[in-house]
């Protein structure tokens, strides 16, 4: 399971290897895949590809996916 501090942190490398996938190419939004989503702690903001953020824990996050992916991930600089 992932902390909130290994979250923060995540550069686009361990992205990648986690399996998320970059929304597009203007932003750093890094879309995580359903199946790791069940590792994901509660507590972590994530941002939807239409700009909206939630936390998972608190907000109703829609697992519908596209390809595995959901439609909410982390923003990475």
């Amino acid at each position: 399971m992932l902390t909130l501090e290994e979250i923060k942190q995540m550069t686009v490398s361990q992205a990648e290897a986690r399996g998320m996938v970059r929304w597009n190419e203007e932003s750093g939004l890094y879309l995580i895949p359903l199946r790791d989503w069940k590792n994901w702690p509660n507590g972590i903001q994530v941002t939807s590809i239409l700009g909206n953020t939630k936390i998972k824990g608190q907000d109703y996050i829609d697992e519908d996916t596209r390809a595995g992916l959901l439609a909410f991930g982390i923003m990475i600089k």
